[in-house]
């Protein structure tokens, strides 16, 4: 558990990264590119939620689950209640909207300002996890994201239901 806990710590330096590169006021753009400061902030904040939600989503569902475990080994498993669980799954899926939401709003962003034709002019433009050659792809994938995680939010209120009727 303790290892779990320290792996934020390559998030908490790539989030710092981002945040610097953006600053430089030409980052993740390609060297065919003439961005404006607005241009390489917009890139940089979504690839910072999109490390963020991911962080807490990857990281945090883990820790969640070995503490469970742990709790459940110790015979402490009444100590947490349904709706915390509830809750937690509520957590979770709203990180991975935020993560979606990024990469959908980073694609469009690409399409409106330097797309042609479907695909970037000058070449592929990254932050983080997200790399974009077509920004169509980007955005249906973050369309798909979303999409699931509406169905995590559904099966998070039937959570809720079923724990008030046991």
């Amino acid at each position: 558990m303790i290892f779990t806990q320290t792996s934020f710590i390559p998030y908490l330096t790539t989030i710092t990264s981002i945040g610097r590169a953006a600053r430089s006021g030409a980052a993740f753009f390609g060297p065919g590119y003439i961005p404006s400061e607005g241009d390489v902030k917009f890139v940089g904040a979504m690839g910072i939620l999109g490390m963020a939600s991911y962080a807490f989503t990857f990281v945090g569902a883990i820790s969640f689950m070995q503490f469970s475990l742990f709790a459940f080994q110790s015979g402490n498993y009444k100590q947490r209640a349904a709706k915390y669980y509830e809750g937690r799954m509520r957590f979770y899926t709203a990180m991975l909207m935020i993560a979606g939401l990024a990469q959908l709003l980073l694609g469009s962003y690409l399409a409106a300002n330097f797309g042609r034709g479907g695909r970037l002019e000058n070449g592929t433009v990254g932050v983080a996890m997200f790399v974009v050659n077509y920004p169509a792809i980007s955005i249906f994938i973050g369309l798909i994201q979303m999409i699931n995680t509406a169905w995590g939010f559904a099966r998070s209120f039937c959570l809720g239901v079923l724990a008030n009727v046991t």
